[in-house]
């Protein structure tokens, strides 16, 4: 028989509870079977519907590692498990449980840096241009990043953001002469560190080789957080943090021969016609040194 024990709450990891849990953009959890129950026959007809997980990309244009559609399989397993009244089964059979946000939050790092001392005001309604917060970490001298996480504080209007690290100047400037790197970054359900190739739990940058460094932070730069938010329709305040982990210096710097970093290829200088059905617009970004690709970060607004 298909239980919540044995296969559902094992599909439900890895296609649900990434948003589905306390402190993530979904409405409630769903990381129990007391979470689950009673919630089942809504389950069926989204799944059924494909309206959940929610997936976008269209799949003709290549695989992604984060795909978080079901498989034919998986849905007939969940179309089962309500037809025959969602049963629990045996506890014994359950997974050990995923790390939650709230999890992940509590565990020590570094260093941390929030956009500002007192929170942001985001109003109930309305729509807001894209917020910027420049920090000074007072970096004395060079570091090696090893970790990071950027942290939400009200991820309920936290729509997505990114977070850079820059020398001290024009920041719109600087970003358009390739000086600025990606040190962070969040969208729900997914952290910056997901994107690397490790599991969704893990918030390690790439392991120091010869094919990814870790990231270096100059002395002297700047952390600058850009914030998206999305009135939720009732006022929010958010006071959203960065945490960093730090590689012993002196460890690294003599046997990293490449370094971790970001680039960004974008086209902000167009407009869509009207009923435009199909408009391409192209990004470039010219590299100055032999780069490998570890990741590819796609992000457009309808």
């Amino acid at each position: 028989p298909v239980t919540w024990s044995q296969q559902i709450s094992r599909i439900f990891q890895r296609r649900c509870q990434g948003c589905h849990q306390p402190g993530e953009i979904a409405p409630f959890p769903l990381l129990t079977y007391e979470d689950v129950i009673g919630w089942d026959a809504m389950i069926a007809e989204v799944v059924s519907e494909g309206r959940m997980p929610p997936w976008h990309a269209n799949p003709a244009y290549g695989e992604f590692l984060n795909d978080s559609r079901l498989t034919e399989e998986e849905r007939q397993l969940i179309a089962e498990w309500v037809a025959h009244g969602a049963p629990e089964g045996d506890r014994a059979q359950l997974p050990p449980p995923i790390k939650t946000a709230s999890t992940k939050d509590s565990e020590p790092w570094d260093a941390e840096f929030f956009i500002q001392d007192k929170p942001f005001e985001v109003p109930a309604e309305g729509v807001l241009d894209y917020q910027y917060f420049t920090v000074d970490p007072g970096f004395t001298e060079d570091k090696w990043v090893s970790a990071v996480q950027a942290r939400p504080d009200c991820r309920a209007v936290v729509h997505h953001m990114a977070v850079f690290i820059a020398p001290p100047g024009d920041f719109f400037k600087l970003r358009r002469q390739g000086k600025v790197s990606e040190i962070g970054g969040y969208v729900p359900g997914v952290h910056f560190s997901d994107y690397v190739g490790h599991p969704a739990d893990a918030e390690e940058l790439p392991e120091l080789s010869e094919e990814s460094g870790l990231m270096l932070v100059p002395a002297g730069s700047q952390i600058v957080f850009e914030m998206h938010y999305t009135a939720s329709g009732r006022a929010q305040q958010d006071r959203t943090v960065e945490v960093l982990r730090f590689a012993d210096r002196e460890q690294c710097a003599p046997k990293s021969t490449s370094r971790f970093g970001s680039a960004l290829a974008e086209s902000t200088d167009f407009a869509i016609p009207e009923q435009a059905s199909d408009y391409p617009v192209e990004g470039w970004y010219t590299f100055l040194n032999d780069s490998k690709i570890l990741w590819l970060n796609a992000h457009m607004h309808l």
